[in-house]
């Protein structure tokens, strides 16, 4: 497997992607989707009754991936952001695109304002 987070730099560029990913609204809407499937799956391991074997492993199957695919922006935010320290580095400056977009505003009009 191609490791596509092999350096620090990919790994930052991953959280930071990441952490942009689920605050969207089609990530929500897919993590309600998985959501729905995981819990259908689970209801179904509990309440249904399997021919054989076979069919609980593959629905098994099927929950533990849902289950890490959910999982996966989360963890990987998780996996690169620890340090050697054992803190998280906040690697974005602002809270928000807002929080970024009034601070650009305000450089813009802090370097377009005639000085008197």
């Amino acid at each position: 497997m191609i490791d596509l987070f092999e350096t620090k730099e990919k790994q930052t560029e991953a959280i930071i992607s990441f952490s942009e990913l689920i605050k969207q609204p089609g990530w929500k809407l897919f993590e309600a989707i998985l959501d729905e499937n995981i819990k259908f799956l689970t209801d179904s391991l509990v309440d249904d009754n399997f021919v054989d074997a076979g069919d609980i492993k593959a629905t098994q199957l099927m929950l533990k991936a849902y289950t890490n695919a959910k999982n996966i922006p989360q963890d990987r935010i998780e996996d690169f952001s620890s340090t050697d320290e054992g803190g998280v580095p906040n690697l974005d400056s602002y809270e928000s695109l807002a929080d970024f977009r009034a601070n650009l505003e305000r450089g813009r009009k802090r370097h377009l304002t005639p000085k008197e």
